[in-house]
């Protein structure tokens, strides 16, 4: 019997550790509409149509900043894995909150302003699993 009990938990260790998924929020380079912006690497975007992609595993939540004036996106967009905030117009801002773990991808738009370089600047801010304080920033640049 004992040897029966040893398998058993010899299996169980065995099915635990194979088991084990990444904990690890995934930011991939494209997703359904395009360029990622939030690949950790890619800062200058020119005006157009793109991603706010990430891939969550399950258990973690992610929160996106976005500061600017040069992007908009289209309304209602079904089952995106985003929820998002009123615009604060104290620091031109609106925060993206994910809903569900998976694959969440939800469009948005940039714009290049002509009258105004300053304002073809947009800065974002990840918070990654209930933190508080920001687990990365970028700035991104349209032209």
């Amino acid at each position: 019997m004992r040897t029966l009990e040893s398998i058993i938990t010899l299996f169980a260790c065995i099915m635990l550790f194979s088991c084990e998924t990444n904990s690890e929020i995934e930011y991939p380079e494209s997703g359904n509409h395009g360029i990622n912006i939030l690949d950790k690497n890619k800062t200058s975007y020119s005006a157009g149509i793109y991603s706010l992609n990430a891939h969550l595993p399950k258990k973690a939540n992610l929160k996106v900043k976005i500061s600017g004036l040069n992007y908009y996106f289209p309304t209602p967009q079904n089952n995106t894995g985003w929820e998002y905030s009123l615009f604060d117009e104290t620091d031109n801002s609106r925060t993206f909150t994910s809903v569900k773990t998976g694959k969440i991808d939800f469009k948005i738009q940039f714009e290049y302003i002509e009258d105004n370089p300053l304002l073809n600047v947009t800065d974002i801010t990840v918070f990654e699993n209930g933190s508080d304080e920001a687990t990365w920033t970028k700035q991104i640049t349209v032209y």
